[in-house]
């Protein structure tokens, strides 16, 4: 496997393709630029200073302005502040993660108070068709900059890939503040070089057997050699949440076993056996 940057943006240049969505200037919509520090009595609301040093630029929920009320500019109530960035293709990647600096901050009160607002980060493919958030942040502040890292290999891939930051006030008046800085978007890509090969393989037969744990275990048999199939290179796994259609091939291996995510929606699973000749013709609907 290799690594590659999908995205990497450390926000010290104004890149094209970033937006902004919802919340507007003065409600605490999202702004590029020098943050204007607040405070909560004590308590550092907005950040005084990126992650990287002062002087330096980072995407904040709105700056007010200077020496002004901590009120002034953050995020309102029943306001959802969005900030999306220039878009990139998840396709060819079997594991995908991204990294930033964060800075989120929340008087969220106590009892039912304490679960309204959240700040939430993820990928979503934008086509029009998927939108599913992958990770997400609530309730307990930061306590200023902290690094993130986040695995979104669960999120499904496509060209219209974009990293999507939310912030939301939901009901009740909280102060809330979001803010990023130093994003990296990273995938793993196999690279298979099969082996020569005079005709496609078998398929896996009946062999696959799944057992859960704190994952999806998937394992399988080898693909038979015989006069007229060769052995796999390797294999394709094609996932959909429904088993008549809608399979995308999720992930491929050399080996004879795979992982996918303990996640709550229900998944269905085709192998796919593949050489330099062909594949083993199991290629389920897409």
């Amino acid at each position: 496997a290799v690594t590659e940057v999908l995205l990497s943006d450390d926000f010290e240049t104004s890149k094209p393709g970033w937006e902004t969505r919802g919340a507007g200037d003065g409600a605490g919509g999202w702004e590029w630029g020098d943050p204007v520090g607040t405070f909560d009595g004590s308590e550092p609301a907005n950040p005084k200073d990126c992650a990287d040093g002062p002087g330096t630029l980072c995407w904040t929920t709105d700056n007010g302005p200077v020496d002004g009320s901590v009120l002034d500019n953050d995020v309102d109530t029943a306001q959802q502040a969005t900030l999306l960035s220039p878009r990139f293709d998840t396709t060819p990647y079997k594991r995908t993660r991204m990294r930033f600096d964060l800075w989120y901050y929340d008087d969220n009160g106590s009892g039912s108070e304490a679960t309204q607002d959240l700040g939430e980060w993820g990928l979503i493919q934008e086509d029009g068709l998927l939108d599913a958030t992958s990770s997400r942040f609530r309730i307990d502040p930061t306590g200023g900059w902290i690094p993130v890292e986040s695995d979104m290999t669960n999120v499904p891939r496509g060209p219209d890939a974009r990293a999507r930051f939310q912030a939301w006030d939901t009901e009740v008046d909280h102060i809330v503040e979001m803010a990023i800085d130093n994003l990296v978007i990273e995938g793993d890509r196999i690279v298979c070089e099969p082996l020569a090969a005079d005709d496609p393989p078998h398929g896996i037969g009946d062999s696959l057997r799944l057992t859960k744990s704190g994952q999806v275990d998937l394992n399988w048999n080898a693909s038979p050699i015989d006069a007229t199939h060769d052995g796999a290179a390797y294999y394709e796994i094609h996932v959909s949440s429904t088993p008549g259609g809608g399979f995308a091939v999720e992930d491929t291996t050399t080996e004879l076993r795979a992982t996918r995510p303990l996640d709550t929606s229900i998944e269905f699973y085709r192998l796919v056996a593949v050489n330099a000749a062909g594949t083993s013709g199991d290629e389920p609907a897409p």
